[in-house]
């Protein structure tokens, strides 16, 4: 949904450009959805219904980060599915909630490649139930990069961050 299906169309964009691949997308419902080029399937799944704002309050983000750990286990689970349903031979995806795909990981068809947007899992620049959250998903992000044959950040810092602070 939203700047992720944005993101991801410009990675199926350059997938298309190389050829003989059949791209599939999968994400959330959303105005995007519809603008994937031609060439490429998308696979989508309706939102659940909660305030997708973190909120103000601590008790408030930590509602919102479990309800969000609720959502991506069910889209971690689809993944798998629908990668099994269409055989794939290989799967890239941009890193979502990291306890449920950690969890999902090892599931999926081989090879895996992923990109992942935060590499920081530190209590800085962040609120204290984000912080504690991103320090307990270390452990499942070190698990998702250990099952992927490439792993993929947005420039030098971002991987310097991710091999600090997975201790890779």
């Amino acid at each position: 949904y939203g700047h992720t299906f944005d993101y991801v169309s410009g990675l199926a964009k350059a997938a298309v450009a190389l050829g003989g691949l059949d791209i599939h997308v999968l994400g959330f419902d959303g105005p995007f959805a519809l603008r994937m080029p031609p060439h490429v399937t998308p696979h989508t799944r309706a939102l659940a219904s909660f305030d997708h704002a973190k909120g103000d309050t601590p008790l408030k983000q930590i509602k919102w980060g479990l309800q969000r750990i609720s959502q991506g286990r069910r889209m971690a689970q689809f993944a798998v599915d629908l990668s099994h349903r269409l055989n794939c031979a290989g799967v890239l995806f941009e890193s979502f909630e990291y306890y449920s795909l950690g969890r999902q990981i090892g599931r999926f068809n081989r090879p895996l490649r992923c990109v992942f947007h935060d590499t920081s899992f530190n209590t800085h620049q962040t609120s204290v139930p984000a912080a504690l959250y991103k320090k307990a998903m270390a452990h499942s992000a070190a698990r998702i990069v250990s099952y992927c044959e490439r792993t993929f950040v947005h420039g030098v810092a971002m991987r310097e961050n991710l091999i600090h602070n997975l201790r890779l």
